[in-house]
């Protein structure tokens, strides 16, 4: 990029450039390392003037300061954008040195720090302040301080110039205010208090006296002499002026003659009028009164055995009358006990009307959903949802859940480099805390535990990449906590953290967020070619991975050097290092995933067809016996795939081969049209492994695969809310769960009805159902009703909930295998009974359309265009059957009366 000469303009509406200190005159920042002055808004300076030149004379930098160019995009990564985040009011933005320093390693040249990288590296401080420069001062958009040192000289001159500036505005608001003030006078309003001061005031009843006060000439102005005497006698002998004499006449001895003095002293003044206030309160008294029980009551009784002597019980135990007693009564009680044991005497009848294995989710016995616990991390998961839940295959309460914030594609890079996309691994044994943090390079949208080897967990990220965590060191800690129970102290442990061991190649790999991965059975492989043999072990090592990029993907743990682990000679399998695949991981095989209509198709989801038991039962000896075995005969090719357009495909993952022996492209060999939405859920049922569940918009529907037909067994629609995701029941053959987006999750027993759900229940409403996973059946077939069976429950509002399963809903009514085998296959009866219907429809001249879920009209299954000329002989076999319904009808009528035999008249109706 060219840095060349800039017209300074503001980033909001284009005004025209401010003219630099240099230009208005202002005195430009000393040399020497001492901060630019700080910017004030009262200063000339700062007001907008007429339109500057192109090319501006720039003011001398300063020490320590250097000015930066900063493009929109690093704006964005800072939260420094212009006339945003700062504007000239507001110009400083203090930014981490580490988020600097990795900015570095993501741009590497790019980033727009790079003209002061040195600095920032040798940088001692830990935030570096940036001041937007929006007159273009120093001549680029921003100026960053590259010393401590000179930050804080910028800082404290704008807290200085701060100051200064609130003290003038106080002095100024002050003087506009006394400027302002203005003494306004008002009429007096006579309100009583002029009677008040009128009674206060003193007047005269009488003419004041006048007196007046002589003295000689003579006397002015002579010396005096000032004494401590009662009186004093001028010098002509007369009684002179009296001084300060006391107002109590002076007491004489009794018998004492008085003086002179003594008569010329005052007269005592007497007091008159004695003011006295009396005010009258009423007499109190402080008592106390302390109520007791009236009557004792002891609060415990303690109660001693009254027992005989030694000599007395020895006595009563050697009498004849109890020896006799004894030996009458012991058979009888004997027999008694042993009756109790053998036959309950007082059973429930109504209990045994109905037997406990014959009743269903239609009776009024407990059906709902009980939650038994609920994770939630307060740290990380707040704001985000559940994308992904997996129950560890062999420790019981334990499972992992994978989180994913709801944001776009823009805020996703945005804060791509502050974002920490995290699994977690839950215990029964700690519902606060997670036992484990698995750190994952993005969001996380699938999870699977490897069925053999539970030490390895796989993930489906976002960006396309399949990711492997490594739980071999932890596993231990998780074995531990499930047999030693909850914590006894309140004190949370430090949970470790683990990194991922190995991430796909992103070249190789998916091009859209991987929805959807699945283990392979163990002791099955598949070939590059598609070929199934059996593994070298009852290991599994291999996995496939969908897309919305229009592939499913197969991947190995074992990468190039699958042919090269074989068993040792012991037969046990070597393991491979998962950390040697680490960005150089390809997958196995791709099938690509097309139509003829479009060339790439969305998926979303794939099932694919577990082995059939007999092989797993025998599985460790034919892998014993012999080796890279063929499965062709025993494990199917085809799978399941959903799409995001609402389409469930049929499909061999086979590629088949051309005539000069290369591959093609993978053929669709059915189409199901059935969701008005994104298909989310595909699974078989456990137990009727041709019955396969999707999920998907606003409905759910029950295929059979070996049924060319493309009608469902089964399907119902919601118009309420739509249909999250699904499962089948681990325990019953009858029984699956559907979630929907209102957080309700309906339980349908086909066994019970197959028209309407079992009963519905509120989990998590009014957050959205994201997955629903049952744990694995750990009853090993004896149908324990003290083993509580889970179903994990992820929301939209980042919870897990742990719900358990009502009785009817886990234990197996008697034979529901055979009773479900029974529906479907009256279910294939119902739909080929009206494709016949419908061809017969078709003989008769007309045929009937039948509208399909996204809007296309279709012949009728079974109407084709040789259907519209039916063989003579099918014709005549229809005429057949009509008349011998004819004849029915007429004998019918003319048995109750509403039809006359032949040749009578006809029976008038009312």
């Amino acid at each position: 990029k060219e840095r060349g000469t800039r017209i300074a303009t503001t980033a909001a509406a284009g005004r025209e450039e401010m003219p630099t200190e240099s230009e208005t005159g202002a005195p430009a920042a000393p040399a020497g390392g001492e901060a630019p002055a700080a910017p004030s808004d009262a200063s000339p300076a700062a007001a907008p003037t007429e339109a500057a030149p192109a090319e501006a004379v720039k003011a001398p930098v300063p020490e320590g300061l250097k000015p930066i160019f900063f493009t929109t995009a690093t704006q964005e990564i800072f939260n420094c954008r212009c006339e945003e985040d700062v504007t000239a009011a507001n110009p400083m933005k203090l930014i981490p040195i580490e988020a600097i320093l990795q900015d570095f390693a993501n741009r590497a040249a790019v980033s727009d720090f790079t003209p002061v990288k040195d600095q920032m590296k040798a940088y001692t401080g830990s935030e570096v302040l940036l001041v937007f420069d929006p007159d273009f001062q120093y001549g680029e958009n921003f100026f960053v301080f590259v010393t401590e040192e000179a930050k804080q000289a910028y800082l404290q001159a704008k807290v200085v110039a701060e100051q200064e500036a609130e003290a003038a505005a106080r002095v100024a608001e002050l003087e506009t205010a006394q400027e302002q003030q203005v003494q306004q006078s008002v009429a007096w309003v006579s309100k009583g208090s002029e009677n008040e001061v009128e009674l206060m005031t003193v007047r005269n009843n009488r003419p004041l006296l006048k007196i007046m006060v002589s003295r000689k000439r003579r006397y002015f102005g002579g010396a005096r002499t000032f004494s401590d005497n009662r009186t004093g006698l001028d010098h002509e002998g007369t009684v002179g002026y009296a001084g300060c004499l006391s107002i109590n006449p002076i007491k004489k001895i009794e018998g004492e003659k008085k003086t002179p003095q003594d008569a010329a002293s005052p007269e005592a003044v007497h007091r008159r009028l004695l003011e006295r206030g009396v005010q009258a309160v009423p007499e109190t008294a402080h008592a106390h009164a302390q109520t007791k029980l009236a009557r004792p009551k002891n609060t415990w009784v303690q109660y001693s055995p009254l027992s005989l002597p030694a000599e007395a019980a020895a006595q009563v135990l050697q009498s004849p009358d109890l020896v006799a007693f004894l030996r009458t009564a012991a058979p009888l009680m004997s027999e008694a006990l042993q009756e109790n044991n053998v036959l309950n005497l007082y059973p429930n009848d109504f209990a045994l009307l109905r037997p406990p294995h014959a009743r269903a989710l239609g009776g009024k016995t407990d059906t709902r959903l009980k939650e038994h616990h609920s994770f939630k991390s307060l740290d990380f998961s707040d704001q985000q949802r559940v994308t992904a839940t997996t129950w560890h295959p062999t420790i019981p309460g334990v499972l992992a859940a994978a989180y994913a914030s709801p944001v776009t594609f823009s805020e996703r890079v945005a804060r791509r480099t502050q974002a920490k996309s995290l699994v977690c691994v839950w215990s029964f044994s700690d519902a606060i805390h997670p036992k484990l943090k698995l750190v994952a390079p993005d969001d996380i949208f699938s999870l699977a535990f490897c069925p053999s080897n539970p030490r390895v967990l796989a993930g489906g990220c976002i960006n396309g990449q399949v990711v492997l965590w490594d739980l071999d060191s932890a596993h231990s800690t998780l074995e531990q906590d499930h047999q030693e129970g909850p914590p006894t102290s309140g004190k949370e442990e430090q949970r470790p953290s683990i990194r991922y061991c190995a991430v796909s190649s992103i070249q190789a790999g998916h091009r859209a967020p991987i929805s959807h991965l699945q283990w392979l059975a163990p002791g099955v492989e598949v070939t590059r070619t598609g070929r199934r043999q059996l593994g070298h072990s009852t290991q599994s090592w291999q996995l496939f991975t969908t897309a919305a990029d229009g592939q499913v993907l197969l991947w190995d743990l074992r990468g190039e050097r699958a042919d090269e682990l074989q068993a040792n000679p012991e037969g046990a399998p070597q393991r491979p290092s998962l950390a040697a695949l680490d960005l150089v991981w390809q997958p196995l095989l791709k099938v690509y995933v097309s139509l003829e209509s479009m060339a790439e198709v969305s998926a979303s989801c794939v099932c694919v067809r577990p082995p059939p038991p007999p092989l797993l039962r025998d599985l460790s000896e034919r892998v014993k016996q012999s080796k890279n075995e063929d499965l062709s005969g025993d494990v199917s090719s085809c799978v399941f795939v959903g799409t995001q357009n609402g389409q469930t495909l049929y499909m061999d993952w086979v590629p088949p081969e051309s005539e000069n022996g290369k591959l093609g492209v993978q053929n669709v060999q059915r189409t199901y049209h059935l969701h008005s939405g994104c298909v989310n859920t595909i699974e078989r049922s456990p137990f009727l492994p041709d019955l396969v569940l999707s999920v998907g918009g606003n409905s759910f529907h029950i295929i059979k695969e070996n049924y060319a037909s493309t009608t469902p067994l089964l399907q119902r629609y919601s118009t309420t809310a739509s249909f999250t995701c699904g499962a089948w029941s681990v325990s019953r053959a009858g029984v699956f769960f559907i979630g929907r987006s209102d957080g309700c999750v309906d339980v349908w027993d086909l066994v019970d009805s197959t028209y309407k759900a079992s009963f519905t229940q509120s989990v998590c409403s009014p957050a959205a159902v994201c997955c629903l996973v049952p744990a694995a059946d750990r009853d090993n077939g004896e149908q324990d009703d003290h083993v509580q069976q889970w179903i994990a429950v992820g929301d939209g509002d980042g919870t897990v909930r742990v719900v358990a399963v009502p009785l009817p809903a886990k234990r197996p009514v008697a034979n529901e295998t055979g009773a479900m085998q029974l529906l479907v296959d009256k279910e294939v009866q119902r739909i080929e009974y009206f494709k016949s219907r419908a061809s017969a429809a078709a003989t008769k001249g007309f045929t009937r359309s039948v509208t399909t879920v996204d809007g296309h009209d279709e012949p009728a299954a079974g109407t084709t265009a040789a259907a519209a000329e039916p063989a003579g002989d099918q014709l005549e076999q229809l005429r057949q059957m009509y008349a011998a319904f004819a004849a029915e009808e007429a004998a019918f009528l003319q048995e109750v009366g509403l039809a006359a035999p032949p040749g009578e008249p006809a029976v008038p109706v009312a």
